[in-house]
């Protein structure tokens, strides 16, 4: 059986961290209910396009209420009505306070493959997406690649970053160098040459590797909460995000690199970044990271839009993410983004400030 997945764990009020594509804590109710639309939407694009007798459709979440109702519609009512299983699940793999600064729940995702070996058979076949992506057409053929490597990949922008670039606090070759301590410390008889980063909004396995990482990540989340006690500064070398533990397990077991890049592209919908590009339209599941807000249009209409022929939803949906601030305006004056961003990449945007202002 194909499972197709998403998640959202609601943090509580104390435990949250930032997460800047919101600009909100991940407590708040208003950064709750852009993910919560999120979800609705992905499910609605799913059953539109993977509805098949060996598809079935979970959402993971710490959220047991019987309703929950944003806008005036009640999520949970709803995702039932379109044969959702909802799974709620506790969040056990929490990170320390002061760990790193952003994404504290992301680690949300080990919980999930824990969850799901318990729930299933062998045999089945796991693709888990943020619920900020948008699937836009038949994508079934993802399960058949399966046949072929017990997971894919996705490297997005990634692939010709210098090793010793941070990725979320950290470099491919921290990220070597930990995975090596790590190995020695288990006693196996490996070396790994490299640790690509990979993307972790994308995760498509077969059940033995979902297995496989279920049964060593504890162990393994272990060692960096250690590495952080030693020395407990956000700064400390240590994995900081699911990515980060996601690409251990993926060079360890010799996983291919980037298959998934043929269908999924992160599309960052400001200026800041040049992601986005003609053709693009044309990928199946698009990473909207930069423009939740921009949902709220599309979850107010998601009925009567479905019912559109596909040339119409896409051209729709493209109208609100891939124009303005986007590399589809021509007429974008977007140097001064560029500049901004690439300053503070260099640390350097508050001392530039402070020139400007003498």
């Amino acid at each position: 059986m194909n499972y197709t997945a998403t998640w959202i764990y609601l943090d509580k009020k104390g435990e949250e961290t930032d997460f800047p594509q919101t600009g909100k804590l991940s407590s708040r109710f208003e950064h709750q209910a852009l993910y919560w639309r999120c979800v609705y939407i992905f499910f609605k694009f799913v059953r539109k396009y993977l509805n098949y007798s060996n598809s079935k459709f979970l959402l993971f979440t710490n959220y047991a209420d019987n309703h929950l109702i944003i806008d005036g519609v009640d999520i949970i009512d709803e995702l039932k009505k379109m044969d959702v299983q909802i799974i709620v699940r506790d969040f056990t793999f929490k990170l320390p306070k002061n760990y790193y600064g952003s994404w504290g729940n992301q680690l949300y995702e080990f919980d999930i493959l824990d969850e799901f070996s318990k729930l299933f058979e062998n045999d089945s076949r796991l693709l888990m997406l943020d619920s900020d992506c948008l699937i836009t057409q038949d994508i079934s053929e993802l399960f058949s690649d399966l046949d072929n490597t017990p997971a894919i990949t996705f490297r997005g922008e990634y692939k010709n970053i210098d090793e010793t670039e941070l990725i979320n606090g950290i470099s491919e070759k921290d990220m070597l160098d930990l995975s090596n301590e790590y190995i020695i410390t288990k006693g196996e008889n490996i070396k790994l040459d490299k640790v690509p980063y990979l993307c972790g909004e994308f995760f498509c396995a077969r059940y033995d590797f979902i297995k496989q990482i279920v049964d060593e990540f504890p162990e393994l989340w272990k060692f960096m909460i250690q590495k952080f006690e030693n020395e407990p500064v956000s700064e400390t070398k240590k994995f900081n995000e699911e990515a980060h533990f996601l690409s251990y397990f993926y060079a360890k077991n010799n996983i291919p690199v980037g298959i998934a890049d043929a269908y999924i592209k992160r599309l960052w919908t400001s200026d800041n970044y040049y992601q986005i590009k003609e053709g693009d339209e044309n990928i199946a599941i698009w990473h909207v990271l930069s423009g939740k807000r921009r949902y709220e249009k599309i979850f107010a209409n998601i009925d009567s839009l479905l019912k559109k022929d596909d040339k119409f939803i896409i051209e729709k949906i493209k109208s609100l993410f891939f124009t303005k601030n986007s590399i589809f305006d021509k007429k974008n004056n977007g140097m001064k983004s560029v500049l901004k961003h690439i300053l503070r990449k260099l640390h350097l945007f508050d001392f530039v400030k402070s020139l400007v202002k003498k």
